[in-house]
């Protein structure tokens, strides 16, 4: 199995984050813009519908910087956004360890995510297989035109359930 780190993107590592890059036909995938962090960095600050943005960076078993993703913190869970693994570095199993990493990473926080959501573009099916490897379903609902993933997490040695 693939392991990866999360990392918080902060004044030591974003310009590591600012080197992820994914093809020009992926990036209607996962942001309007490259690089891939600045669009999550932005939306950390500006914080669109008043929520929390947590930018977090992907680093392989060897530390090298592999991707990028922000969990976005809401009143009804938590949603990743902009998840992005560079484009060097996929078809590894890197997406889906990272997608394990989030949820283990909600599991084990105090923090707000009790349900992890993502949606992901309808042409996409590497991450749609990605989602339902690291334990997501895929639900009847249509987000901004893609479908959309769900898992609750539960906590103190609980299962996950997809939802």
């Amino acid at each position: 199995m693939t392991d990866v780190v999360l990392e918080v993107i902060d004044a030591g590592n974003w310009r590591e984050a600012l080197d992820v890059r994914v093809r020009d036909d992926q990036l209607a995938f996962v942001a309007d813009h490259q690089p891939v962090a600045l669009v999550i960095l932005a939306k950390c600050f500006v914080r669109p519908g008043g929520r929390r943005w947590e930018p977090l960076l992907i680093r392989d078993g060897g530390g090298h910087t592999v991707g990028v993703l922000a969990v976005e913190h809401g009143p009804d869970g938590c949603e990743l956004r902009n998840f992005a693994i560079d484009a060097n570095r996929q078809r590894e199993g890197l997406g889906t360890a990272a997608a394990r990493a989030v949820i283990q990473r909600a599991r084990q926080s105090s923090s707000d995510c009790e349900q992890l959501v993502v949606s992901a573009h309808p042409e996409n099916r590497a991450a749609h297989n990605a989602y339902r490897s690291a334990g997501f379903s895929q639900t009847k609902e249509i987000r901004n035109g893609e479908p959309v993933f769900r898992l609750q997490i539960a906590r103190a040695g609980g299962q996950e359930s997809a939802g």
